[in-house]
């Protein structure tokens, strides 16, 4: 671990053992491994350094663990009940849910101590010291971390991160405000087993010019099952963002846009991600050439009207909207 090259030495031997176990590269990570037998996928596993996450079924799973540990020695291995990366996971037996919590992480934050007596004339407008600003920007990065499991920290964390270098009283004490709000409210993630007729359903939305000149857009795309009488029925959250626009919106309508096009990019690439997850034995080729029929089908959302009228009405856009 002292030489440079050692990340990328190990990253070669434990590629090539997988390789050579029979997993292959997904194209869209090349650290996420499939297995496929008969054209049967079996197994799933990604690599982090030297932590894997692995689900398929209990033989193959079994295999890879008795294979690794012959190659590089005691393999330790957690099932259904763990620690990744300080994300609890937990598989319920009876309902095979799966429950990604950060609720002992976030457990231990603290909110940051003003120092202000009477007469000192610290005021909420009043700049951090040297200290504050640091217990700050500590803070802001621990709530951008619990982003991983609760999608509203990172719209916090990009708000909040935009009053650095220089916050004031008043933004160190909202903050503290919002740590305390998201640890009475925090909702773990689930994803929930048994969607049998899945839908991608894309939610996006902007607040123009609420960030000095730039938006804030973000998006939620749920994998959901389809219902005849809603717009879905029981769901999980695969995707979601919060954070500034990288491009100055002129208008609500174009704030709108850049939300709605960043969310169907990343739709777009969950949808044919789990094409290949279905189809391991898929070439790139394949899925590219992919017919839409054969996709999880998109629905978009959106409460921007003139965007609505854009995209639905055969009516020339005005020169402001184009």
């Amino acid at each position: 671990y002292g030489l440079k090259d050692a990340p990328l030495l190990w990253f070669v031997a434990i590629n090539d053992f997988l390789r050579t176990y029979g997993l292959t590269n997904c194209s869209h990570d090349q650290c996420l491994y499939k297995l496929h037998r008969n054209g049967k996928l079996t197994l799933l596993l990604s690599l982090h350094v030297d932590d894997t996450l692995t689900t398929g079924e209990q033989e193959e799973m079994d295999r890879l663990h008795s294979a690794l540990e012959r190659r590089f020695g005691k393999v330790k291995r957690e099932q259904n009940c763990f620690r990744h990366f300080g994300v609890d996971i937990y598989k319920c037996p009876s309902t095979h849910n799966i429950t990604c919590s950060q609720e002992a992480y976030l457990r231990q934050l603290k909110p940051i101590v003003v120092q202000r007596r009477r007469g000192d004339g610290r005021r909420a407008d009043t700049p951090a010291t040297t200290e504050e600003v640091t217990l700050y920007r500590s803070l802001v990065s621990a709530i951008a971390w619990l982003g991983v499991t609760y999608p509203p920290a990172l719209a916090a964390a990009s708000l909040y991160q935009g009053f650095l270098p220089a916050p004031a009283i008043q933004d160190i004490l909202h903050l503290n405000n919002c740590l305390q709000q998201f640890q009475d409210e925090y909702q773990p993630l689930v994803y929930r087993h048994g969607i049998k007729q899945p839908r991608l359903i894309i939610v996006p939305d902007s607040s123009l010019g609420n960030n000095s000149k730039y938006s804030q857009g973000g998006y939620t795309i749920l994998l959901a099952d389809t219902t005849n009488d809603l717009l879905c029925g029981p769901c999980s959250i695969v995707g979601f963002k919060s954070s500034k626009s990288k491009r100055v919106a002129s208008s609500t309508l174009h704030a709108e846009t850049l939300a709605l096009v960043a969310a169907c990019e990343e739709a777009s690439t969950i949808q044919m991600f789990l094409y290949e997850v279905q189809h391991p034995a898929a070439t790139s080729l394949e899925m590219i050439n992919t017919e839409t029929s054969k996709l999880i089908p998109m629905i978009a959302l959106v409460d921007c009207h003139d965007l609505l009228d854009t995209l639905c009405r055969p009516t020339m856009p005005v020169l402001t909207n184009k």
